[in-house]
């Protein structure tokens, strides 16, 4: 059996004594599992990895700075050619890690990092390498100063056991939970709250040395949540930082498998000052990439995992930003080809009102309805290789015929919108999408991107910024309009030739496309929404997907609800 661990490290100083800087340090880590290569059918087991748990408090007097780091990590599960079965990663965890000091900056750390499985490694018993541990924190720091008050929450799920001769292990997901709410008698000067969470990475499925076993998969990767919540009562500064990251998907190389998917990711943070001058809020989502294959045929890939980010900010001044991406891209072909694809949404934090921004981004999915965009400050949507249902709703018959006389197909849907917008800054709202696009694919490189301006829908009025930045030779787009109307009309059934997809791109380079929209209202509570569809050319023909870009805004498609399925 795998040996467990646990550390524990509590400080308090004395007042005749006490430290000018002090460092705390606890660290547990699980033992690894047993590993069994007997090759026989006997009673014999592979172990499980070893738990692990860690804490640590510190308390000063006066005005000493304290720093604490409570860190644990799961053992690794023994690995097996054996009938019975691998091992597990093991699980870890770090509790009540906490810092004081009178007016000392206090900085407070947790980190846990689960177990991987057990390799398996034998063609005999078609089993499954070993899981990751998954892994969850809530609220496993805090801390009490008058002084600058850090805390950082740190979760990583197991990853999945590599498979030799055999399917890859499930990796292991990561939740990381941290809301800290002031003391009205002891306040930090300022806060900085970090959640992270990351998913294990799934485990290859692969043939070893043994090329005719088929059918192998690659492990599921581990889903990643982190949520940040921080409060803060009277005219100090506060930042909230929450970040996610979707595991990568297990490998394959086996005729007839299947690679893993990517994991999915949420962040959500948010940020109150309820007299504060000065407030920031950041949710950063990043789709685990999908399994890799390694040159085998008939391999069916898996698909990137989605990333979803949302932001939220209520103070008498500051900003919020919520960036959405895609991961390693949406695979084309197995030549490699991808798409990636960036979604960003920013806004003003205005005194009396709470600003809501949302970015999302997947691949090979359906879109996200532009419908739960209603009442969001600022949204971004992105969606790599949509499905053609998605295509037909919100494409109109015009922009379709310049796409289609250009020889381009719609590979990716997008949604800019701000809606419900307060006036008080010289900010603007923005939403933002930004693709990087393989070329190595194209069947005519001379093709020209077609941006096709469908229409724009708005309440309220204001002024509106609109611009496409290419990396292809082409100067772009940079339009500014002083009010809804004129730039409604600029939207409206008007196809733009971006100039070749290739351009002045060298050999290997890719093609990048940001889109940006930048809307300050003059009217409280006003909306605009533009419908824009961007195309460019298809690739070879033994690609696995139509090769085009396409944007499209809210506008067009909410006139046709009624024809769409709302997606999740």
């Amino acid at each position: 059996m795998a040996g467990n661990a646990r550390s524990s490290l509590n400080f308090t100083a004395s007042a005749t004594n006490e430290p000018n800087n002090l460092v705390i340090t606890s660290v547990a880590d699980g033992g690894n599992g047993a590993s069994v290569f007997n090759g026989s059918t006997g009673s014999y087991s592979a172990t499980d990895g070893g738990t692990a748990s860690a804490n640590a408090t510190a308390t000063v007097l006066g005005a000493s700075s304290v720093s604490i780091t409570a860190s644990a990590t799961g053992g690794q599960g023994g690995g097996a050619n054996s009938a019975t079965g691998v091992g597990n990663g093991g699980y870890a965890t770090v509790r009540d890690v906490f810092g004081q000091s009178s007016s000392g900056n206090v900085t407070v750390a947790a980190n846990v990092t689960g177990g991987s499985g057990g390799a398996n490694g034998t063609a005999s018993y078609p089993i499954y390498a070993g899981n990751g541990a998954s892994e969850n924190l809530t609220n496993a720091v805090t801390g009490v100063t008058s002084g600058n008050l850090t805390l950082d929450q740190t979760v990583v799920g197991g990853a999945g056991g590599a498979g030799s001769e055999s399917n890859g292990g499930s990796a292991g997901s990561a939740t990381s939970n941290l809301t800290y709410t002031a003391n009205a008698t002891d306040e930090p000067q300022q806060l900085s709250i970090d959640a992270v969470a990351q998913g294990g990475a799934g485990g290859y499925g692969s043939t070893g040395g043994n090329l005719d076993i088929n059918g192998l998969r690659g492990g599921a990767a581990g889903e990643a949540l982190a949520t940040a919540n921080g409060v803060v009562l009277g005219s100090n500064s506060a930042k909230v930082i929450a970040s996610a990251t979707g595991g990568a998907g297990g490998a394959c190389n086996s005729i007839g498998g299947v690679t893993g998917d990517g994991g999915d990711a949420i962040a959500v943070a948010t940020v109150t000052g309820l007299a504060s001058d000065s407030v920031q809020a950041s949710a950063k989502a990043l789709g685990g990439s999908l399994g890799t294959h390694w040159g085998r045929p008939g391999i069916t890939d898996g698909v990137s995992g989605s990333a979803l980010a949302d932001a939220y900010g209520t103070g008498l001044a500051g900003s919020i930003i919520a960036t959405a991406s895609s991961g390693c891209g949406a695979v084309v072909n197995v030549a490699g080809e991808t798409i990636n694809v960036v979604s960003m949404a920013s806004a003003p934090v205005i005194s009396g009102n709470t600003s809501h921004t949302e970015a999302y981004a997947n691949a090979q999915n359906a879109m996200r309805s532009e419908m739960l965009a209603s009442g969001i400050q600022a949204a971004a949507f992105a969606t790599a290789l949509p499905n053609s249902n998605d295509i037909s709703n919100v494409v109109t018959p015009t922009i379709q015929n310049a796409i289609t006389s250009a020889g381009d197909n719609v590979l990716g849907l997008m949604a800019l919108a701000t809606g419900n917008m307060a006036l008080g800054s010289t900010t603007a709202y923005h939403s933002e999408v930004d693709w990087t696009v393989n070329l190595a694919g194209v069947l005519n490189p001379a093709a020209h991107l077609i941006l096709g301006l469908g229409s724009a829908s708005s309440s309220g009025d204001g002024t509106v910024t609109f611009s496409i930045t290419l990396n292809n030779g082409t100067s772009g787009i940079n339009e500014n309009f002083a009010s809804f109307a004129a730039a409604a009309n600029f939207f409206t059934d008007n196809p733009l030739d971006l100039g070749s997809t290739i351009g002045n791109l060298t050999a290997g380079e890719n093609l990048t496309v940001d889109v940006a929209l930048n809307v300050t209202p003059t009217t409280a509570g006003a909306t605009f929404d533009p419908s824009i569809v961007l195309a460019a050319p298809v690739p070879e023909p033994a690609t696995l997907a139509l090769f085009a870009l396409g944007l499209v805004g809210l506008g067009l498609s909410r006139r046709k609800n009624a024809k769409r399925s709302v997606a999740a």
